[in-house]
């Protein structure tokens, strides 16, 4: 078993580019755990994602990207988050926010085969947090507009509000190109989301002081043990938006999960 090692923020995610190329076999990958979901994992030897810490707001794009990774073999659970693509910047912010707002997180390295996992795009998945049909990087106007008069069929109807069958039909059978890895640049961020976290997939931990008077910044990234981890969109360096917690509805501090 994997021990957590006490070092500063800085220095809690080695220097150099992070080991994130969505295309191996088996994916590295990086998240952050709550004191909670890391006590969790190693007293039970796995991790899981938990309805109770998804936002409420969220529900229901958690209930999706589950029922998505089912469809594709990948179980029926709750999903844990971690980031299958991200940058040593991104990924120090977030370590300084947990260790400022949720002492004793753990910066865990997790070494998964690719079949166990499924990627999203990270930008492209608040569509689905958002309520809001998805559209290809590429897309033009005429196929925009195409969808919109769709929707637009549908009067009264707002976000996050329960949609009839058709209209549920139309939204969410554009969602899917977020797990295409082959339409988004190679340099954006990638998400991962698995049912369930083992022990015998980390490969490092980390747990990081606070610099004593350090002053606030906002977190970007996931959070490994808190279901709605991933928020509605607005700027954000990471091009994540809250980050993904992994101790949100999954289990992780990460792009957006639960436990």
């Amino acid at each position: 078993m994997v021990i957590p090692r006490i070092t500063t923020v800085d220095t809690a995610v080695a220097p150099g580019r992070l080991a994130c190329d969505i295309r191996h076999a088996t994916l590295t990958l990086y998240s952050i755990l709550s004191p909670q979901a890391w006590d969790t994992l190693a007293g039970d030897g796995i991790l899981t994602g938990r309805e109770d810490l998804i936002d409420p707001l969220f529900v229901a794009s958690y209930r999706w990207i589950r029922r998505a990774a089912a469809l594709r073999g990948l179980g029926d659970e709750w999903p844990v988050w971690l980031w299958a693509r991200t940058t040593r910047r991104d990924l120090i912010d977030s370590v300084r926010f947990a260790a400022r707002e949720k002492p004793g997180s753990v910066l865990i390295t997790a070494r998964i085969p690719r079949h166990r996992v499924l990627l999203s795009h990270f930008d492209a998945w608040h569509y689905v947090l958002n309520d809001w049909p998805a559209f290809e990087p590429t897309a033009t106007d005429a196929e925009m507009d195409r969808i919109d008069s769709a929707i637009a069929e549908f009067t009264g109807w707002k976000p996050h509000e329960p949609k009839p069958p058709q209209l549920e039909r139309i939204i969410e059978d554009t969602w899917d190109l977020i797990f295409d890895t082959t339409l988004w640049p190679p340099t954006n961020l990638w998400q991962a989301t698995v049912p369930e976290l083992r022990l015998g997939d980390v490969i490092d931990a980390v747990v990081a002081e606070p610099r004593r008077g350090s002053g606030n910044r906002r977190r970007i990234g996931p959070e490994s043990y808190e279901a709605a981890t991933l928020t509605p969109a607005e700027p954000n360096p990471a091009g994540r938006t809250g980050g993904m917690e992994t101790v949100s509805g999954s289990a992780v501090t990460g792009p957006a999960g639960a436990a």
